[in-house]
C-alpha cells in the first residue's frame, strides 16, 4: 500500500472492563463469543478483556452484535458502542469518530467516496483536510460538519505535539 498504513484498530478508549461486563451479563464463556464473533480465539477475548490488546474495529463490531444478540434474548440491556469505546466528545479526533461507527477506514473511505489512502493520510493529519473531504466525512458519519472540523483539528494538534523535539533543561 505504498508504505500507508491503514488502521483497523480501536486506538484510543476502549473499555476493557465494559466489554467483560456485557460478555459475562450475556452468559457468554470467551470461547463461545470467539465464536459466534469469528474471532480468532478465546485468548484475543481474554487479551482485551485485560486491558493487554484493543480489538479491531471490525471484530468489535462482530462481538457487539454477538453480544447484543445473547442480551436481547436474555431480557438484559444491550450494549452500545459509546460504552465499550468511551472518549469525551470535547476529545475525540477524527479516527475516533470512525470508531465509533464501527468503520474501518475502507469502509468509511468508501461510503465517503473518497480514496482509502487520502483518509488515512487525513486521519493522520499528514493531508489537509479539504472542505470537500469534510462535507464528505460528515455526511458519511452523521455528524455535523464542525465535528469533522474539530476533530481534525484536534489531531492536528496531537501530531504536533507528538512530533515536538524534546525540551532541553
Amino acid at each position: 500500500m505504498g508504505g500507508t498504513r491503514v488502521s483497523r484498530s480501536v486506538l484510543r478508549g476502549f473499555n476493557a472492563a465494559r466489554f467483560e461486563k456485557a460478555r459475562t451479563d450475556a452468559k457468554l464463556s470467551r470461547g463461545t463469543l470467539a465464536q459466534l464473533a469469528d474471532i480468532r480465539s478465546d485468548e484475543t477475548v481474554r487479551r482485551w478483556e485485560a486491558g493487554l490488546s484493543n480489538p479491531q474495529v471490525d471484530v468489535l463490531r462482530r462481538a457487539l452484535i454477538a453480544l447484543n444478540v445473547e442480551l436481547h434474548r436474555l431480557g438484559e440491556p444491550m450494549v452500545s458502542v459509546d460504552e465499550l469505546i468511551q472518549i469525551p466528545e470535547s476529545d475525540r479526533l477524527l479516527s475516533d469518530w470512525r470508531c465509533l461507527r464501527l468503520l474501518t477506514q475502507p469502509e468509511l473511505a468508501a461510503r465517503a467516496g473518497i480514496p482509502t489512502a487520502s483518509l488515512t493520510k487525513i486521519e493522520a493529519n499528514e493531508r489537509p483536510l479539504s472542505d470537500e473531504a469534510a462535507e464528505r466525512l460528515s455526511r458519511a458519519l452523521e455528524l455535523p460538519e464542525s465535528a469533522i472540523r474539530e476533530g481534525y483539528a484536534r489531531g492536528k494538534i496531537a501530531a504536533a505535539v507528538t512530533k515536538a523535539p524534546p525540551t532541553g533543561h
